[in-house]
């Protein structure tokens, strides 16, 4: 995820205009992240956060480029939307009992 997010913000291979190694990065998290963690051994509720995700991730990086035309946005808002399902599967706002 780190490195996608650096190709996104431009970190590396830095260009003026839009190329491959930035759409590589926006759409990072859907192409390698979401597929190694489904591929592993996980919990029900990871699994389904991670399914939600694969299909939420590409509604996300097809429409936000509509509104904001900026590759760091769209894997800004990848990664708010994964820490945000893991969240809500797995619970993490709960309060303890």
């Amino acid at each position: 995820m780190l490195l996608g997010g650096a190709l996104s913000f431009n970190l590396i291979f830095p260009s003026n205009e839009p190329d491959i190694w930035r759409l590589m990065g926006m759409w990072s998290i859907w192409m390698f992240t979401i597929p190694s963690l489904r591929a592993r051994d996980c919990s029900n509720k990871e699994k389904e956060a991670l399914n939600y995700l694969f299909l939420l991730i590409p509604l996300i990086n097809v429409m936000i480029p509509f509104f904001v035309k900026s590759f760091a946005v769209v894997w800004s808002a990848d990664t708010v939307a994964f820490f945000v399902m893991y969240a809500w599967k797995l619970g993490w706002l709960q309060r303890l009992k």
